[in-house]
């Protein structure tokens, strides 16, 4: 999915208004501590990308509210223990890294997953799909759906991509 910010923005809006969320900050930190919002509206910097790399981009466990995130204690080789927050480990949540605006002028690409058939998932991610086939449009000759901002920058010459280093950019087509 490419977006920008504004993209993000309207749709996870729109999202939030069919179904309270919460946003949990995935990773691998050094204590067992969750960093949890309740609306992408708290999240700092959303919609932009730091490093121009979908893969380096942060990544949260999108849920519902009341359900508990599990953390994974992960002994380290050196000693010590690190805590992994991760999808598997929580089958009830979805896995978004927004990615979003980099540069004022390129787009890195977005991604949301479902790992799991948990009803809970699938409810979240049904609402999500929707969403996207409302709001987004279909690439004609490649698997991305496009914001209506990030198609109207990329028609207007601007460069789409899921890492600023990779050779690839979405062709220059027009959006069915």
């Amino acid at each position: 999915m490419m977006a920008t910010t504004s993209d993000l923005s309207a749709l996870l809006a729109e999202v939030e208004a069919q179904k309270p969320l919460k946003y949990t900050l995935t990773g691998f930190p050094d204590e067992p501590i969750l960093q949890q919002l309740d609306s992408f509206r708290k999240i700092d910097g959303f919609g932009i990308s730091k490093s121009g790399k979908m893969s380096l981009g942060r990544s949260f466990l999108i849920s519902e509210p009341d359900l508990e995130i599990k953390i994974e204690p992960v002994p380290q080789c050196k000693g010590g223990i690190r805590y992994y927050i991760h999808t598997p480990l929580n089958p009830k949540t979805l896995f978004l890294c927004p990615g979003g605006m980099y540069l004022g002028n390129i787009v890195i690409s977005s991604e949301l997953l479902k790992y799991s058939d948990e009803p809970e998932s699938k409810e979240i991610y049904r609402i999500f799909q929707r969403e996207v086939q409302r709001q987004f449009t279909k690439h004609p000759s490649n698997p991305n759906w496009l914001g209506r901002e990030a198609s109207a920058i990329h028609a207007a010459g601007c460069r789409l991509t899921d890492d600023i280093t990779s050779p690839f950019s979405l062709p220059l087509e027009k959006a069915q």
